[in-house]
């Protein structure tokens, strides 16, 4: 893919800066270098750079799908005891450089040990250690505590973060391609690099199975009463069954209840979901009623795991519409094989976009996977399963020449729940906090915001509705709930849409008490014989999180 170049040349000289100490100066473009010379040195310069980024994006995909591939290929059913075997060990060790042992626990997680001047006495420091049917990253945590080491995992969020993805693998005796592999630049951290701090961990951490909890940041937002508590869970080491299986990834990591230590609950009603990329998950938790009082709190929770405990086999030797394979109840069918061909790089790559039917299953999502005539594994991509009961249908696109294609249909999991506690959260802060929170007044007003319409914009997809809106209340405005009510020529209400306008956190409100603000809203699906647009207010969370709601729709749930 080529960037177009451009077809017009500006008339207007180019202008460099030049740096002069800490100043910067602006000076006109020599004339004797033409400017379309420089323009196309620009162009050169940003389609080498998009070159780069696209071959990085198609190789990370390349390793991504082998790795998938990899878990499939030894996706098989196993007992929760098998499971347990798989991730806890015993530790015995008497004077054993840390490095080494810290090393042998990390290769299995498909992570490496980075050492720097300042770590390097620490880290090569013999130590004795007796720890029985614990994780490896318990383990891994109880040396580098003994070290006086705060260590830092690899995120597996970032693009290629491949230590990461081979975790499971590796222990299990398998490799990645060599060509596909990253390396560092020298003197940086590999991605699947464990990296250290020096000093003990300032944030309270749990072990939960083979799950670690960590508290990776807690915000206070004084004199908000308010805060934010984020949470990250870790699972290296888990095997390739589980980790090939769909799981359920917000009960992965599952907070209960946040309590002070004053046996007030300090979590809000609002959803914020989490990022997951299993087996890691972050979560943001916001926080309320950080009052004076309020110098710690605990967080209670679990992580939930699925295990296969069976998964059926089904293979096709032969990759032709109408082919069909059984397995008691169990049917799948091939209903379309299509060859297909896409030019990535300045390459050729063919392959086939498969549909498949299947019926008696109650499994939900088969798992798929291709292998040609040199054995080679080749993962399903551009994957779409939908399912009801006990049939199903699924589309995917495989890259390559399959000469047989392999579905594992995950019959029976057993969930596994494991709970956690992290106790005394210090909060620093609390001295600054009010000693209560104040109740929401607005005087004689009906609600204690209003919103005006000012202007209704024509855009090319949806219109745009300015608006600007007054804060009769006491309290700073977080977050107000609407219904923008689309109106015809007559004032008659033709159709409604429910949404909301929020501020950038504490610091940042949509608007301060007894102020006004204006801003712009979106009029999605707004109808053609809709001419004007209304606001009705539903509900207003303030800077403290406490929320006003209209009192005719707040037995219906939450706005």
């Amino acid at each position: 893919m080529r960037l177009p170049r451009p077809l017009r040349i500006p008339t207007l000289s180019l202008l460099a800066a030049s740096a002069m100490g800490s100043q910067w100066k602006c000076q006109a473009q020599p004339p004797n270098i033409p400017t379309r010379q420089i323009l196309e040195a620009f162009q050169d310069g940003f389609q080498k750079a998009f070159d780069q980024r696209m071959a990085a994006a198609e190789a990370e995909g390349r390793r991504r799908n082998q790795v998938e591939s990899l878990r499939i290929e030894m996706l098989s059913g196993m007992t929760t005891e098998q499971f347990r075997e798989s991730w806890q060990i015993d530790l015995v060790a008497d004077q054993i450089p840390a490095d080494r042992l810290l090393e042998d626990l990390a290769k299995p997680l498909g992570w490496t040990v980075h050492r720097t001047p300042e770590t390097a006495n620490a880290l090569t420091r013999p130590i004795s250690i007796e720890l029985r049917t614990v994780s490896r990253i318990q383990a891994f945590e109880t040396i580098c505590r003994e070290l006086g080491l705060t260590p830092r995992y690899p995120d597996p969020m970032r693009s290629s973060a491949g230590g990461a993805l081979v975790a499971g693998l590796i222990a299990a005796g398998e490799q990645l391609d060599p060509a596909l592999k990253t390396r560092p630049a020298d003197n940086q951290a590999a991605d699947n690099a464990v990296t250290f701090e020096t000093g003990a961990r300032k944030l309270p951490v749990a072990f939960a199975g083979p799950c670690f909890i960590e508290v990776t940041k807690l915000v206070e937002n004084p004199p908000h009463a308010t805060g934010r508590l984020d949470l990250t869970v870790h699972a290296p080491g888990l095997p390739p069954s589980v980790l090939a299986i769909d799981q359920p990834s917000l009960a992965f990591g599952k907070i209960r209840s946040v309590q002070s230590n004053r046996e007030t609950d300090l979590l809000t009603d609002i959803n914020t979901g989490a990022m997951v990329n299993f087996p890691w998950l972050s979560r943001q938790i916001p926080l309320k009623g950080l009052l004076q009082n309020v110098d710690s709190f605990s967080v209670s929770g679990s992580c939930e795991l699925w295990v296969p405990t069976e998964v059926v086999t089904l293979e096709f030797d032969q990759l032709e519409e109408g082919a069909s394979q059984t397995a008691g109840e169990l049917k799948a069918e091939l209903i379309a094989v299509r060859p297909m061909s896409k030019r990535a790089n300045g390459e050729e790559r063919k392959g086939f976009r498969i549909q498949l039917k299947y019926t008696g299953s109650d499994a939900g999502k088969p798992k798929l996977l291709g292998v040609d005539d040199a054995g080679s594994l080749l993962s399903a991509d551009g994957k779409s399963v939908f399912w009801a009961g006990r049939s199903g249908h699924a589309s995917f696109t495989m890259w390559g020449d399959p000469a047989r294609l392999v579905v594992k249909f995950p019959r029976q999991t057993e969930t596994l729940r494991y709970p956690f506690q992290i106790n005394d959260v210090p909060l620093q802060h609390s001295d600054q906090q009010p000693p209560r929170l104040t109740p929401i007044v607005y005087g004689t007003h009906e609600t204690p915001v209003d919103v005006e319409v000012l202007e209704l914009k024509e855009e090319s997809v949806f219109r745009k509705v300015r608006a600007r809106i007054q804060n009769h209340a006491n309290k700073a405005v977080r977050t107000i709930h609407y219904t923008l009510r689309y109106l015809d020529t007559n004032g008659e209400e033709v159709k409604t849409h429910r949404s909301q306008q929020s501020g950038f956190g504490a610091d940042k409100p949509l608007v301060a008490r007894h102020a006004s603000a204006e801003f712009e809203a979106t009029a999605f699906f707004m109808p053609d014989n809709a001419t004007d647009v209304a606001f009705s207010l539903d509900a207003v969370r303030f800077s403290d999180y406490s929320k006003w709601e209209r009192p005719e729709i707040s037995p219906k749930g939450k706005p």
